[in-house]
């Protein structure tokens, strides 16, 4: 898989070409118009990050679903062109001086390789006093003294502007920005579909709040995940069917009424009270039959943007370039203090994940690794069926957190996952996401491990990947099974146009099933991971702000490659609750957004 190059010039800006799910494609970023009216150094200096976005089966329509696909872009950047050495370091405490500090930013690793002194392996910036002293977050083992020193260069979240107006669209498309500065929604002005292609978007990174320095060289990556919008409106949950653990309307039971969500007010669970939602279970997989689901829990009557596909083995290798060496060890499994999330993400192309890591510099002075992704091929890197294009697996709750919130996203919760599925349309008992009961699995494949990845033979219009059926006992191609002229079945799709929320893997969810993910509040993600490169948004289920917990308040819904039919179906909840303390071979990663 492709490690795709930077190039840097003065104040700003590297760019990256990236080719990600549905060959969207980002490219030709540059920096414009840099804006420094405020003053030198200002917090309120800004310039526009400039690229260009195009992606292939693109739509608006405002008739049936009368939605539309958008991309969710984000930026990173970090300051400098080399790791800073900072020569002569001397400590009192966790103070230490140097003879500048100028490259410096809060959260750098830093590591000894020279002189007098011993640091605490992790040890990283805490703040930047002055010209030549900051402090760190650890004090050293052994005081330094004449000390050489590497600080390690960091990615850090990109602040674009709040304000939509602020951005600068083209000739057929939008922007919108969100709150908090995270990203934006670029998506069509008007009706129509096909390939979109847009030239010279402009975004407005507010870099002073960023605190970046008008001269500092930077480099800059720009991301983008293709995203669909599920509007604000009323749904159903449950199929009227006798799924496993399926929702309805109290106290219906046999027949079950499925029951409709109205609002985002707080939800009744009791099995007696007329108008309330309730669920059988089984085992605790289920739920615990409790409540009230509260006000600020997300429940889908809210519009919200969710990623079309699941994310590819490519936008995780992506991911994982932005992190330290520690972070890195941690979203992998391969430091021995990620025990939660054990086993590590299996190489060899076990279950075909290909996520492999070349190792460069040196590990045992946290010289960031380089990570790369094939499949296990006599065929070097950058080969053209490496398989960055297959939904990636071998993941945990906390590896799908800390990649929704590094994106600024968040998780979903089982009711959004419902009306994701089935849109505003009746129910249909034990349907799947493409709204029926027809189920064709998928027996072989061509073009494997390539962006062209297609069912075959393709006369048996296959809609899903389930029960080790055939030759495919693994993951595949996200968006596999759409083209120009297939119909809604045939491409697997749901009522908005999101592919593989049956099948595939399994989708992650906050679960309406217990106490700890009742308490979700729908908080989306900064872009900041902790040191240890978990998701740092505290009221998300599984962790806690010292550091990872486990994987409670998460559940399972849409099943995987090696489920059975009825695990795949829309309403089945067999597995809604249930917390898989560490990573699997089909669990994938998929996350939403609250429409601003």
């Amino acid at each position: 898989m492709r490690i795709l190059g930077l190039f840097v010039i003065l104040f700003s800006l590297g760019w990256t070409d990236f080719a990600l799910s549905n060959n969207l494609t980002v490219t030709n970023v540059a920096l414009r118009n840099r804006n420094t009216a405020a003053g030198p150094n200002n917090s309120s200096n800004f310039a526009f990050i400039q690229a260009s976005l195009r992606w292939e089966n693109s739509w608006r329509i405002n008739t049936g679903p009368a939605n539309y696909d958008a991309v969710w872009v984000f930026a990173k950047y970090r300051v400098g062109t080399e790791d800073p050495v900072l020569v002569g370091a001397n400590s009192s405490g966790t103070t230490v001086t140097v003879p500048t500090t100028a490259s410096l930013r809060v959260g750098m690793p830093v590591v000894l390789t020279g002189g007098s002194g011993v640091l605490d392996a992790n040890t990283r910036i805490l703040e930047v006093l002055g010209p030549t002293t900051f402090t760190i977050n650890k004090t050293p083992l052994t005081t330094l003294n004449k000390a050489t020193m590497v600080a390690r260069r960091i990615w850090e979240p990109a602040r674009l502007s709040a304000v939509s107006a602020e951005h600068t669209a083209v000739t057929g498309s939008v922007i919108t920005a969100v709150p908090n500065g995270s990203g934006v929604f670029v998506y069509r002005s008007g009706i129509g579909s096909g390939t979109l292609v847009l030239d010279s978007l402009r975004f407005r990174w507010n870099y002073g709040l960023n605190g970046v320095q008008d001269r500092d060289l930077v480099e800059v990556r720009v991301f983008g995940i293709e995203m669909v919008a599920v509007p604000t409106g009323s749904f159903a949950l449950g199929s009227g069917g006798t799924m496993s653990g399926e929702f309805y309307a109290a106290p219906t039971l046999n027949p079950r009424t499925p029951y409709t969500v109205t609002s985002e007010n707080a939800i009744l669970v009791d099995s007696l009270t007329t108008g309330a939602l309730y669920y059988q279970t089984s085992s605790a997989n289920e739920g615990d039959r409790q409540g009230p689901l509260p006000a600020i829990f997300p429940k889908g009557y809210q519009g919200f943007y969710m990623m079309k596909y699941e994310a590819t083995q490519g936008q995780y290798r992506d991911f994982l370039n932005t992190l330290s060496y520690l972070q890195q060890n941690f979203r992998t499994g391969r430091s021995p203090q990620s025990a939660v999330d054990s086993p590590a993400m299996v190489t060899g192309n076990l279950n075909r994940n290909g996520i492999d890591i070349q190792v460069s510099g040196n590990a045992a002075l946290a010289i960031p690794a380089v990570y790369a992704c094939n499949l296990n091929k006599a065929s070097p890197y950058n080969h053209t069926d490496d398989g960055e294009w297959i939904a990636c697996n071998w993941l945990s709750w906390m590896d799908n957190c800390a990649y929704l919130d590094w994106a600024g996203l968040r998780p979903m919760t089982e009711l959004e996952f419902e009306k994701a599925c089935r849109g505003t349309v009746t129910p249909v008992s034990g349907e799947y996401a493409w709204g029926n009961t027809n189920l064709i699995f998928v027996t072989g494949l061509r073009y494997e491990g390539t962006n062209e990845e297609q069912s075959f033979p393709p006369s048996l219009g296959a809609n899903i990947t389930y029960q080790n059926q055939g030759s495919v006992r693994f993951p595949t191609r996200v968006g596999m099974f759409a083209d120009a002229t297939s119909n809604r079945q045939a491409a697997g799709a749901s009522y908005w146009g999101i592919m593989e929320l049956s099948g595939n893997l399994w989708e992650p969810v906050v679960t309406a099933g217990n106490s700890q993910g009742r308490v979700f509040t729908g908080i989306h993600g900064d872009g900041f991971l902790s040191v240890g490169g978990s998701a740092n948004s505290v009221s998300w289920p599984g962790r806690t702000a010292n550091e990872v917990v486990g994987s409670g308040g998460m559940g399972l819904r849409g099943s995987a490659w090696d489920g059975g039919g009825s695990t795949a179906a829309v309403s089945d909840r067999s597995s809604a609750a249930r917390s898989l303390a560490g990573r699997d071979a089909t669990l994938g990663c998929r996350g939403v957004r609250t429409m601003p």
